[in-house]
């Protein structure tokens, strides 16, 4: 049972190392600044107000 813990804490080990070796070092892309550029939305769509618009009118019968 203790072959078991050891082997799976190494090989634990051993895929982490690698895959921050790979992402990292190799591919480049941890200090990668991500930019994203954020639309804003119409707030007052038309599918927006019907939906609300019914609902309210429900409430109120």
């Amino acid at each position: 049972m203790r072959i078991l813990i050891i082997g799976f804490i190494t090989f634990f080990a051993w895929s982490t190392l690698s895959t921050y070796t790979y992402v990292c070092k190799i591919k480049g892309l941890c200090d990668e600044s991500v930019s994203m550029q954020i639309r804003e939305t119409n707030k007052g769509t038309t599918t927006n107000d019907t939906i609300q618009k019914s609902l309210v009118q429900q409430a109120d019968n």
